[in-house]
């Protein structure tokens, strides 16, 4: 798994408000050693920020509906939760995430 990648994860984010949780697929930051950082993906377009990215299906990315890549969800999980690569985002979809990141951030 590397940055990039969308992975289906075995455990499940829980929702802001702690009521409650769901599987998900989730967008692979960062790797190190055996632990990766992602940020987790929804189909729910209602509420969409700034800082959430759109994202249509493709045979790359391998999702099966539109979905938002939410930058403020953001996780360290063991990959031995990682059950497997589902994609990959594009090389520009990949850019609109480290920016907002950045943005988020407040990194210059």
């Amino acid at each position: 798994m590397k940055k990039g990648d969308i992975v289906l994860v075995l455990v499940p984010f829980p929702f802001s408000d702690l009521t409650g949780s769901k599987m998900r697929p989730a967008l692979v930051l960062a790797r190190y050693k055996r632990e990766v950082i992602v940020v987790f993906m929804t189909s729910n377009l209602i509420g969409k920020s700034k800082m959430d990215i759109l994202v249509e299906p493709n045979d790359e990315n391998g999702l099966k509906s539109v979905s938002l890549i939410k930058s403020t969800k953001i996780m360290t999980l063991r990959t031995s939760l990682m059950v497997g690569k589902i994609g990959r985002i594009s090389s520009n979809e990949l850019i609109q995430v480290e920016k907002t990141l950045k943005e988020l951030f407040e990194m210059s």
